[in-house]
């Protein structure tokens, strides 16, 4: 997530993207929230819904975006999945559940307990550690996370992208150069026999038309997955859009 998208902003950011997403309602919630707010995480990573917090660092100064409402955080993070010994169907957090997360200081996965994760903040923030780069907690008054729930198109199949290189990329903000990236493409939930068709968009404002997408490969399912690496590749710095539908209609003609 880019770093100057705030909770001020980022609804219309993930809207303008065309992407479906749910926000922790911080701004109507009774606080302090830390307790709504955990479960909260707990029910999104459950349904299969990845987050992006914006978080406290150890030491940070608040508030770090003066003018702004609500600007206790001061880094941005992905949380992509939940561990727990508990029925993932109980909806109440536990102190021991696990969650799963990403910095942007390395490509490592940390896991950080529930219990873990509360932090304090008076002009300075306190984390309960830090023993790792972007070692986050949350602010006990307010919480400030979004799931993400897909796109705001909803025919298609589920379909997982890979990049590689995938491990960095050029930080164009900074002046340096794109780089081109080849994606591998996973659908899934396909039934056999049937014929699915991938498509591609080159960006925002053509997404999802079917008139403007390029057929990337056509293919009739031998089983319920697919895998197909693309050979044509797309910029780093650029907004490139795949979905996966079934074929029945040769909804693209080329």
């Amino acid at each position: 997530m880019h770093p100057r998208v705030l909770a001020t902003n980022i609804d219309t950011a993930f809207k303008n993207l065309k992407i479906a997403a749910e926000g922790f309602d911080y701004k109507n919630l009774p606080v302090p929230q830390v307790d709504l707010y955990r479960k909260w995480i707990k029910k999104q990573l459950v349904n299969g819904h990845a987050l992006v917090w914006m978080i406290m660092l150890d030491g940070a100064h608040y508030p770090v975006y003066p003018g702004l409402p609500y600007g206790l955080y001061s880094h941005v993070e992905p949380v992509v999945g939940i561990l727990s010994d508990h029925p993932l169907t109980d909806e109440n957090f536990y102190d021991d559940d696990v969650v799963l997360h990403y910095t942007d200081a390395d490509t490592h996965t940390y896991y950080r307990t529930m219990a873990s994760l509360p932090g304090s903040y008076r002009n300075f923030s306190h984390c309960p550690g830090h023993d790792y780069v972007g070692y986050p907690c949350i602010n006990q008054e307010r919480g400030f996370g979004w799931a993400i729930q897909g796109f705001l198109d909803k025919e298609s199949r589920p379909l997982a992208l890979s990049i590689d290189p995938w491990q960095s990329e050029p930080d164009v903000r900074r002046g340096d150069q794109p780089s081109q990236l080849t994606g591998t493409l996973t659908a899934s939930g396909l039934t056999t026999g049937h014929q699915y068709v991938l498509l591609r968009w080159d960006g925002v404002l053509d997404a999802f038309q079917d008139e403007k997408a390029t057929v990337v490969y056509r293919f009739t399912a031998s089983k319920d997955t697919e895998q197909y690496t693309d050979p044509r590749t797309f910029s780093s710095d650029s907004a490139t859009y795949y979905r996966c539908r079934e074929d029945t209609e040769q909804l693209v003609m080329v």
